[in-house]
Order: structure tokens, then sequence, then C-alpha cells
């Protein structure tokens, strides 16, 4: 039988959040950035003075990655969106066509060549009519996936091969391996 002895862990963040996810480091300004999907907010953590601020974004909103160009871009339930972190101000960046009645974005990543990853949820978490986008620095728009139920969990190995990916049940988890390359880490060029 195999056993393992789990360390301690340091809390970073006391939060009585309603759905926080999507921890990201942002290298620029020494922060943590996540967000409380189903209540509407991003958050900036500065491990610095410990402070968490919370900024409202008035709707679910999946995922956040910092821009080369300043700012955030924003996966709320309805589309993509630039974000000013200041204020929450949300600004349309690209449409994403999918039945909002059914189904929200979730999820999301920057891949290390300024590709925003993400995807769409089915609201009732059990009909599989979602997909997994990929959107370019020139805001193109490529549907990866479909048949998919919920968006989730966006990775990279570490030579940066293949994008680990998961489509999560209620019960299950689908995991997918996509193959591709990659030269370098970067944040989102959009």
């Amino acid at each position: 039988m195999l056993t393992a002895t789990l360390g301690s862990a340091d809390v970073a963040v006391r939060n009585r959040a309603i759905l926080g996810e999507g921890p990201i480091w942002d290298q620029r300004a020494e922060r943590l950035i996540w967000v409380d999907i189903i209540g509407g907010s991003i958050h900036f953590y500065d491990p610095a003075t410990g402070e968490d601020r919370a900024v409202a974004v008035g709707q679910p909103v999946g995922s956040v990655a910092p821009r080369r160009s300043g700012g955030l871009v924003a996966v709320t339930s309805g589309g993509i969106s630039i974000l000013t972190p200041e204020d929450g101000r949300l600004a349309p960046l690209v449409r994403v066509d999918f039945d909002t009645r059914r189904l929200r974005m979730n999820d999301g990543k920057c891949d290390p060549l300024g590709r925003y990853w993400t995807g769409t949820m089915a609201l009732d978490h059990i009909t599989a009519d979602a997909s997994l986008y990929k959107v370019d620095p020139d805001l193109r728009v490529t549907t990866m996936l479909t048949g998919v139920v919920v968006s989730n969990s966006l990775g990279w190995n570490p030579d940066n091969s293949k994008l680990y990916y998961n489509d999560t049940t209620p019960g299950t988890s689908r995991r997918s391996i996509l193959t591709w390359r990659a030269e370098r880490f970067g944040t989102a060029g959009i």
C-alpha cells in the first residue's frame, strides 16, 4: 500500500468567494489575480501588503489574463472583453457565437504564443453543447473542440508541446490532450 505524507499549506487569501477559481500570477504587477465566477468579481491580491482588492463586473466571470498592451482580457458569461482593473469597466473585444440561454463562457488561459483559449459550459451541467475556442492576437476565433459539457482546467506541459484540457461533468472528468508547438510564454496578445 502506498501512503503519502502531506505537508502544511499556507492560505494566501482568506475570502468567502462563492466560486473562487482561475488564479494567475501577474508578473508585471507582482500580484495574484483570481475570479469569483458566480460572485461576478475579479480579485487582485498583493502579497507584499496582504490586500485582496475585489472589482465587481456585474456578471459571472470565468477567467482573466493580463494583456501585453495593458489591462486584462476577461471572459464573462456573455463573451470576451477588455477589463479596466481600476474600476471593472468592460469593453467588448470579440464575439463568440453561442446560445446564452443554455451556455455561458467559463475557464480560460493564455498560451505561450499569446493566444487565449477559453470555452463555454452548459448551464445544466449535463448537455454536451459547449465548445473550446482559441482566440488569436488578430481576434480570429477558432472552434477547437465541440461536444463539451463544462470547459475547464487548461494547462501546458513543460516543453509546451501539449495542451491539457478538462471537460468536467457531474461525477466524471474527461481529459483531452491537444498536441501543438509553442516557442515561448507570454501574456495575451489580444
